[in-house]
């Protein structure tokens, strides 16, 4: 397998962050272009990510990694500092948007970036899929699944816009990642 490396997010590599974000934007657009203008470009011919992307370099809460294979760029993680979905108030960690490039899918690359990722904070981690996004549940299934040991919790949601959601949780200091 190519060796996978995450890189933090910083002011010199965030355009790097802002032009992936477009390919993962453009790949999300085919679940919102009927029902939301999320899904459309806007005059300038770019996706609006929504969000602030700035915060994943200079504010605390957020972090940002992009990932490189063999030195090239092939996707990031960007992860907050929230636990909302815990059935307890907690200290943890949120996947906000995870993406590998298509030319790096299949090959065990987002399994080894997510594995990273996951194993920067010890605790507690959600992760939530859009409902119809099936190849997304079925690689977070088997990642989080094999990542511990099958010891996670799923469950449905309604998101913001009546949005069909899944969700997966678990407790890294409970349960140890499996290598």
């Amino acid at each position: 397998m190519n060796r996978v490396n995450l890189v933090r997010v910083t002011a010199d590599n965030f355009d790097v962050l802002h032009r992936l974000m477009q390919l993962y934007l453009y790949d999300f657009s085919v679940y919102f272009c009927q029902d939301d203008e999320d899904g459309y470009v806007g005059e300038d011919g770019l996706f609006d990510p929504g969000m602030d992307l700035m915060r994943y370099v200079d504010q605390p809460m957020y972090t940002g990694w992009l990932a490189r294979v063999d030195g090239r760029w092939a996707g990031f993680s960007l992860v907050s500092a929230r636990a909302d979905k815990a059935r307890t108030p907690r200290e943890g960690r949120n996947i906000d948007e995870f993406f590998v490039l298509r030319c790096f899918r299949r090959q065990g690359i987002g399994e080894a970036m997510a594995r990273q990722t996951f194993d920067t904070f010890r605790g507690f981690w959600q992760v939530m899929q859009i409902a119809e996004n099936h190849a997304a549940i079925a690689f977070w299934r088997k990642v989080i699944g094999d990542y511990t040991g099958g010891n996670y919790r799923e469950f449905h949601d309604i998101g913001g816009g009546g949005q069909r959601q899944l969700w997966q949780t678990f407790d890294t200091r409970r349960n140890p990642p499996r290598s």
